[in-house]
């Protein structure tokens, strides 16, 4: 949630993935999100949660009704929670999201806004797509797609967009519209295409 950005080291998503981990490949992106025509907003989701990730660091994530009667979110990370000297430190984003329930399993499409205070633009911009549960004891745990299954999708034709393959990272771009991302994801187990666990979040408000 960065959700996280291609060569750049962000602790922010390897969310566990999550955002403030230095990530292996790049996060996918897709140009459209997860939506269904009668989508409402997931106000379950509303308030501020805080998580451990694997290296420690706390997560910070606080959604809330925008403008426009979008849901936004920011998510905050601290890589040293314990370091006095340092617990002022930390870095932020922000997403517009959209919510959908497909075949009963809920997903949020974030659209990267900012990263530390920048707009993000061109190419790095998109929705980063992630699969999410609110248990019953309130733990929320969200899963963010896997980049090769996700580029597999493409390569195969199951989706349309484009997949460039380096040495060291795989940089997926979806374009299917809405509609197909709908269409494909009741074709699959979404456990197998979202198995990259983000911190669990238990919310503090």
């Amino acid at each position: 949630m960065y959700w996280g950005m291609c060569g750049k080291k962000s602790r922010l998503l390897g969310i566990a993935g999550a955002l403030v981990l230095g990530l292996s490949a790049c996060i996918p992106t897709s140009e459209n999100p997860i939506a269904t025509p009668d989508a409402k907003l997931d106000s379950a989701l509303n308030g501020a949660w805080r998580g451990t990730l694997e290296d420690g660091g706390l997560v910070y994530l606080h959604f809330m009704r925008g403008k426009e009667d979008k849901l936004k979110a920011i998510l905050v990370t601290r890589e040293n929670p314990e370091d006095a000297e340092h617990e002022d430190q930390g870095e932020w984003a922000a997403f517009t999201l959209v919510t959908a329930e497909v075949a009963g399993t809920r997903y949020m499409s974030a659209l990267f806004d900012y990263d530390d205070g920048e707009a993000v633009t061109g190419e790095t911009r998109g929705y980063h797509l992630l699969r999410y549960a609110i248990a019953d004891d309130g733990t929320l745990s969200m899963f963010q797609v896997d980049s090769e299954a996700l580029a597999e999708a493409v390569e195969k034709g199951k989706l349309q967009g484009t997949v460039e393959r380096g040495q060291i990272s795989t940089d997926v771009r979806v374009t299917t519209p809405s509609q197909g991302l709908v269409a494909y994801l009741k074709t699959i187990d979404p456990t197998t295409l979202f198995n990259r666990p983000f911190a669990a979040m238990t919310r503090i408000d």
